[in-house]
């Protein structure tokens, strides 16, 4: 038998070992008919922000810890933004298993399935709970199983990547106040022993007055501190050593915001760099705002 047929034969002896084996790969790596997995291990349509009870993101030695008090969201024991939590929660819920790419434990690393690469998501409700490997991007979507589970799945439809990724300060509620323009009052400003305040006149427009002296204050001018606190959000927060040289300054600015509804709300604010810090009296959150933020507010003390 010469060199040629034996190549030819070879050939052959390949294309054979395709046409055997293509369906049960193709099985394996492709779902029947193109459609999604029935049944697939990884599901994560029974969670929504109103039936799950608590839940946590875990990687490596940090974790993150939900839960609800007074039905309200807290992250690590801060109220966590409302918006952040329903809008991961409506993310899980257009999520779907693909297809089931693996039954290997020991393919489980090469996905970002294993304990040490791996997001475990642990969700809790109706007294059950149930873990979840977030593991690799994948050309569709990502790769998960559950937990203690040999089967990992490809799921598409969305990315919860970054949400599981983000520290806790991103998932923390940053909205400081938020007064309505139709509720707004009044604003007093309190900065080197001087006071300014902007008032609502019978007209609805917003008048300054400093040292006896009073002045109504162009359109323009009021839109920008109206909307400066409608709402008023945060840039991020201090952390521990950041307040405590908070805490210590002296000479804060002060704006002391009155609307229509409740107690006046009073803000403490110090200049740091480029930005600055404060911190709402009768709450435990440090802030820090961009240096714009109070732009217009401030500029009436000058």
């Amino acid at each position: 038998m010469n060199k040629k047929t034996l190549i030819i034969l070879a050939g052959i002896f390949c294309v054979l070992l395709l046409i055997a084996f293509f369906p049960a790969l193709s099985g394996r790596f492709k779902p029947q008919g193109g459609k999604a997995v029935l049944n697939a291990e990884v599901d994560f349509s029974p969670f929504t922000s109103q039936s799950v009870e608590s839940f946590s993101i875990k990687k490596g030695g940090e974790e993150k810890k939900f839960n609800k008090k007074d039905n309200v969201w807290q992250v690590d024991g801060y109220e966590a933004s409302q918006t952040e939590v329903q809008d991961f929660f409506g993310q899980l819920g257009k999520i779907k298993a693909e297809f089931l790419v693996s039954k290997n434990s020991g393919n489980h690393k090469s996905y970002g399935l294993d304990e040490a690469n791996g997001i475990l998501l642990t969700l809790s409700q109706k007294g059950q709970t149930t873990s979840f490997l977030i593991g690799n991007s994948a050309s569709s979507g990502f790769y998960a199983k559950k937990h203690n589970s040999g089967n990992a799945y490809i799921m598409s439809g969305g990315f919860i990547s970054t949400e599981l990724s983000q520290d806790v300060s991103a998932w923390r509620n940053k909205t400081v106040l938020d007064i309505a323009k139709d509720q707004f009052q009044k604003a007093e400003l309190i900065a080197g022993g001087k006071t300014v305040t902007a008032a609502k006149n019978q007209d609805g427009k917003l008048e300054a007055e400093a040292s006896g002296k009073k002045q109504v204050l162009e359109q323009a001018v009021s839109d920008k501190i109206l909307m400066a606190i409608n709402p008023l959000v945060a840039d991020g927060f201090l952390n521990n050593d950041e307040i405590t040289e908070f805490q210590k300054a002296a000479n804060k600015n002060v704006i002391r915001l009155t609307s229509g509804a409740g107690q006046p709300i009073e803000l403490q604010l110090i200049k740091k760099g480029g930005d600055w810090w404060g911190q709402v009296s009768g709450r435990d959150a440090y802030y820090k705002f961009s240096d714009s933020k109070f732009a217009e507010l401030l500029s009436l003390g000058k």
